[in-house]
């Protein structure tokens, strides 16, 4: 996990939350497209909130936010998929479940203090 402090951890958290720009949930939904920059500066401040909460214990407004971002993330990549939708995300990437792998073991590190070597990941940075 790439070092990060706790207040830039919360501020990218609150401009994803907020759909801000310079934000994976903007670029998804305003600019139509997938920033492995922004899905990292994401993670690496819910994995920094995480290690945060394993002293403290887990915060209900950002547990909320952190759950809210994740579920408009994985809406995006659903509605890339949905003939229906004319969207399309430009640079999404082919490998899509190895990031929302690590989404989903971002959320375990949140919620239930479960953090996975990073050695394990297929999905590298």
């Amino acid at each position: 996990m790439n070092r990060m402090e706790l207040h830039d951890a919360y501020t990218i958290l609150e401009r994803n939350y907020r759909c801000q720009e310079n934000s994976i949930i903007y670029d998804l939904h305003e600019n139509s497209q997938f920033s492995v920059q922004f899905f990292w500066e994401f993670y690496d401040s819910v994995m920094t909130l995480a290690q945060d909460a394993l002293g403290k214990g887990a915060n209900i407004q950002t547990a909320m936010k952190i759950t809210f971002v994740y579920q408009q993330i994985l809406k995006e990549m659903i509605f890339h998929f949905d003939e229906q939708d004319e969207s399309r995300l430009k640079h999404f990437p082919r490998n899509y479940m190895e990031y929302i792998e690590r989404l989903d073991d971002g959320l375990s590190a949140y919620f239930r203090g479960v953090f996975i070597d990073e050695k394990l990941y297929s999905l590298k940075r």
